[in-house]
């Protein structure tokens, strides 16, 4: 009996030190329990996330400059053309060029516009972007197409797309003056 109490002394001090910890039932209730309300977190704030409420634009007000952060510019012209500097490159992500490097390049394009009313009531109008041009080549795709929406008496356009840290968007406002 001595010898099976030592023998199990040893082998769960083995397993210590080799960095394995015995789990009671309890740790791993509370280690899935963690691992669920995490992942319920992420879902549910993805779920709830307000991005704001669908806009019905006319093409006068998408002509002109429309800026996210210091270089992201699209510039939307009378002529239904348009062109882009330093687009996020990760809403492209299927779609670039194979020459194109995120790490050194900054992904500037051009091409046509539409602009398509709402097809029901509570949806935005639908800015559909072709690019002839794209992070360096000539190309002819369809896509991906900002969303319209409006917060706070503000209109933005907004790329939605899954990054590296996950969910995520890129959401440019219309200039009030020139912003190129």
């Amino acid at each position: 009996m001595e010898d099976t109490v030592l023998r199990s002394a040893r082998l769960t001090n083995t397993e210590e030190a080799r960095g394995r910890v015995s789990r009671t039932p309890l740790t791993r209730g509370l280690a899935f329990t963690a691992i669920v309300v995490l992942a319920m977190g992420c879902g549910l704030g993805e779920l709830t996330a307000d991005y704001g409420d669908p806009v019905t634009l006319q093409a006068s007000d998408l002509v002109g400059n429309w800026r996210s952060g210091e270089r992201r510019v699209i510039v939307f012209h009378e002529d239904r053309t348009f062109a882009a500097t330093d687009l996020p490159s990760e809403a492209f992500h299927d779609l670039l060029p194979d020459t194109f490097d995120p790490s050194r390049d900054l992904l500037d394009g051009a091409g046509d516009w539409t602009l398509e009313p709402p097809a029901k009531e509570g949806v935005s109008s639908a800015v559909e972007l072709t690019f002839r041009q794209l992070g360096g080549e000539l190309v002819a795709m369809s896509g991906p197409h900002p969303s319209v929406l409006e917060d706070n008496g503000v209109v933005r356009l907004t790329f939605f797309y899954v990054g590296t840290g996950g969910n995520s968007w890129t959401a440019y406002e219309k200039c009030a003056a020139d912003c190129e």
